[in-house]
C-alpha cells in the first residue's frame, strides 16, 4: 500500500510545480522598495475615508474645510492622486515647532489605516512646520502649520492615469 500512495503523489506534485512557478515568479518580481501603484478610482475610494477620519480627529474649536477637488498630478513619469487639502484657521503647532498634540490625535487613526506614526515636526520654507506619515502603498499624509493649518494626503497611482505633466481630473470609473 505505501507504494501506491507515493505513486499518486508523484504526478500530483508534477502538476502542482508548473502551476506554482508563475506565482512564485510574480511574487519574486515584486520590489519591496517600490510601492505598488493603485488605480486612481480605487485610491480615491480607499483614501478619502482615511482623510475624513484624520480631519475628524483634529476637529477642535475651529472648523476644517476642503479647498479643492481631488485631482491627478503628473510629473517625471509618475502620477499622484492629490486629495482635497483640508485647511483650518486654528494653528496646530502649540508651542513653536511642536506638533506633539497633533500626533497624539492622529497616530491612532494613522495606525488603524496602516500608516506610520506622524514624524517629528520639521521647519520648512516660510516659517511653517510640517510632519509626515506614510503607508506601504506610498501614500503620504502631511500636516503643516504656519498661520493656518493644513492636512494633505497624496497617493501614487498608475503612471498611465495622468495625461502627461500637470494636473488632470480623477476618472469617474
Amino acid at each position: 500500500m505505501p507504494h501506491r500512495h507515493r505513486a499518486r503523489r508523484g504526478p500530483a506534485l508534477l502538476l502542482a510545480v508548473p502551476l506554482a512557478v508563475p506565482f512564485v515568479l510574480s511574487v519574486a518580481a515584486c520590489d519591496d522598495d517600490e510601492p505598488a501603484t493603485l488605480d486612481p478610482v480605487v485610491a480615491l475610494e480607499t483614501y478619502t475615508p482615511v482623510q475624513d477620519e484624520l480631519v475628524a480627529a483634529l476637529d477642535g474649536e475651529a472648523a476644517w474645510e476642503s479647498d479643492d477637488d481631488a485631482h491627478l498630478s503628473g510629473e517625471a513619469g509618475t502620477c499622484t492622486l492629490v486629495l482635497p487639502r483640508a485647511t483650518s484657521a486654528q494653528h496646530l503647532a502649540s508651542s513653536g515647532a511642536d506638533l506633539a498634540e497633533v500626533a497624539a490625535a492622529l497616530d491612532p487613526v494613522l495606525d488603524e489605516h496602516g500608516f506610520s506614526a506622524l514624524g517629528d515636526a520639521e521647519a520648512v520654507d516660510g516659517g511653517a512646520v510640517e510632519a509626515v506619515a506614510t503607508d506601504d502603498a506610498g501614500a503620504v499624509v502631511t500636516v503643516s502649520a504656519e498661520q493656518t493649518s493644513a492636512l494633505r494626503l497624496t497617493v501614487p497611482v498608475t503612471p498611465d492615469a495622468c495625461d502627461g505633466e500637470g494636473t488632470s481630473p480623477v476618472p469617474t470609473s
